[in-house]
């Protein structure tokens, strides 16, 4: 058990520190991203205040923060269009998938080490403190728009 829990907390430092991730597409796809997605496409504009994107947010707003996280602990190993590819797949446009991933992209940045575990509230604490005024900002919504920390 202790080896296992060991290589997933290596595999985590290597993430957060840029040594591994998406090479030439996906090392390893938990969300099924191949090529489709945002892969290969004009990402475009970003922003989250369309219609359909709203209707997502509206839709999935009490599970909205463990569906995005669970997204991007899937896609540790596979990168940040992964993590797009996912988000989009839970009903929300390209440019606001974008975001979504921007933010995951940022507390394997800025929260490394407080995100040893994902879940936890020290991990949330991170994120939201250093990565979600980016998120409010990207996405164009107040911040009353989406799930409270």
């Amino acid at each position: 058990m202790r080896r296992y829990v060991s290589v997933w907390v290596v595999l985590g430092v290597m993430v957060a520190l840029g040594l591994i991730g998406g090479v030439g597409g996906a090392v390893f796809s938990f969300c099924g991203a191949k090529r489709g997605g945002a892969y290969g496409r004009d990402l475009g504009r970003r922003g989250c205040s369309s219609k359909d994107d709203r209707n997502a947010i509206t839709n999935r707003f009490d599970t909205l923060k463990y569906d995005v996280q669970s997204c991007a602990t899937g896609c540790m190993l596979s990168g940040k269009e992964c993590v797009t590819y996912c988000v989009e797949r839970l009903g929300f446009s390209v440019g606001c998938a974008r975001c979504w991933s921007d933010m995951t992209s940022c507390s394997i940045s800025k929260c490394s080490f407080s995100c040893m575990n994902p879940w936890s509230s020290k991990c949330k604490k991170c994120t939201y403190d250093h990565c979600f005024p980016s998120l409010v900002h990207c996405a164009q919504l107040d911040e009353k728009d989406l799930p409270p920390h």
